[in-house]
């Protein structure tokens, strides 16, 4: 089957959990012997270029108006703005999609994040009359900013005048997939997709021989993501400011607006380490040494990639109850939730794993088992399954 896969970053551009799950997606249809093409983001002015990687048919489209996607976090608000805009009516970006799909003729069309390419590229799918499968991967049609914190107005007269928009625009698609229930609820709550099958279809990860962690009296936590104030960041350094200096220790990986500020604070306390952006073999030697991880977020989430990478190598995770993460994470069972941004119950539950420490060893494989329902050749099976039962 010829299979087209769009989203805004592909390698060797990165970017969140959403990209991961691309890749993963792409490597495990190449194996089983599905020809796949690509259309993803480029850096160039109103240029298209095609490549091919490793078999892989590569479509990379340039921008129409204003910046890159890629360049997004480096503009003001007003320049943001008008970009946002440009990407409920791209036209070169529709009309690049349509002339490429026109050609290459997919059996399936699979849509993830295209906000770069321009929402509207949606409408040469439908002229083209193709099969289509559209993931939503955050709440980027409902917010503009894609952030939902807990006193965010999701139903602001702005947000409201936006989603007439970005509702037209998807209002035809027969196909969605959501890593959460909890994401997909939100959106159907909303009047999205009324004319769709759903499905929910947990983000899928690579099982491997899980890392071999080494032994420790302290209760080493590790924090890996994106260093955010709306990711808890900030809450979790001053839960660790409370801490035993003994007793608990945390590293700190990732990049963002708050990277220089994270280093220099953590430079300040013998307890916790900076130590900087972060790759798969970084993240390996960063897990050997970890017995906890913790994702503090503040915001939305929908179905953390990290938390599944911890899991299939037996690391549980203390995580705020919020989003989607209690779908995956069951309290004291394949790890521990808080309630997110309270200081006082972070720390509480931290002393509790602690004096509990034992409990980490036991819940091993409980993760590792976990994991396993995630595994990307699982994910495809029920991906392909979905389509064919939804085509019938």
């Amino acid at each position: 089957m010829k299979i087209c896969i769009i989203n805004q970053l592909f390698y060797p551009d990165s970017g969140g959990g959403a990209e991961s799950v691309v890749e993963l997606i792409i490597h495990e249809l190449k194996k089983l012997n599905h020809e796949i093409i690509v259309i993803s983001c480029s850096k160039q002015y109103k240029t298209t270029t095609e490549e091919d990687l490793n078999g892989i048919k590569i479509y990379r489209i340039g921008f129409e108006k204003y910046f890159p996607f890629q360049e997004i976090n480096n503009q003001m608000w007003f320049t943001r703005f008008l970009w946002r805009i440009n990407q409920l009516h791209n036209e070169y970006s529709l009309n690049t999609v349509y002339s490429i799909l026109e050609k290459e003729k997919p059996d399936l069309v699979l849509t993830h994040n295209i906000l770069g390419l321009g929402y509207n590229i949606l409408k040469a799918i439908e002229l083209l009359k193709l099969n289509h499968i559209h993931t939503i991967h955050d709440v980027q049609l409902i917010e503009p900013s894609g952030i939902l914190l807990p006193n965010s107005k999701i139903d602001s007269f702005k947000n409201k005048i936006y989603r007439i928009f970005t509702k037209n625009l998807f209002k035809n698609i027969k196909k969605i997939v959501s890593p959460s229930e909890i994401l997909l609820n939100i959106h159907l709550k909303r009047k999205f997709f009324p004319l769709a099958n759903t499905k929910i279809i947990n983000n899928p990860i690579v099982m491997g021989k899980p890392i071999e962690i080494t032994k420790s009296n302290e209760l080493r936590c590790l924090y890996l993501g994106i260093l955010e104030e709306h990711k808890g960041i900030n809450l979790l350094i001053k839960a660790f400011k409370k801490l035993d200096l003994k007793k608990f220790s945390l590293k700190i990986a990732g990049r963002g607006s708050l990277s220089e500020k994270t280093k220099n604070i953590s430079q300040t306390m013998s307890n916790v380490s900076f130590e900087g952006e972060f790759d798969k073999n970084t993240q390996e030697k960063l897990f050997k040494n970890t017995d906890l991880l913790i994702v503090p977020s503040i915001c939305f989430e929908n179905s953390p990639m990290v938390i599944y990478e911890a899991m299939k190598n037996g690391i549980p995770t203390l995580a705020s109850r919020i989003g989607g993460i209690p779908e995956i994470i069951i309290n004291e069972e394949n790890g521990y939730l808080f309630q997110s941004g309270n200081l006082n119950d972070l720390c509480n539950k931290l002393e509790y794993i602690y004096i509990n420490k034992n409990s980490l060893e036991n819940m091993k494989q409980v993760c590792i088992d976990k994991a396993k329902e995630f595994q990307i050749s699982n994910y495809i099976n029920k991906l392909l399954e979905f389509n064919k039962n939804s085509n019938s």
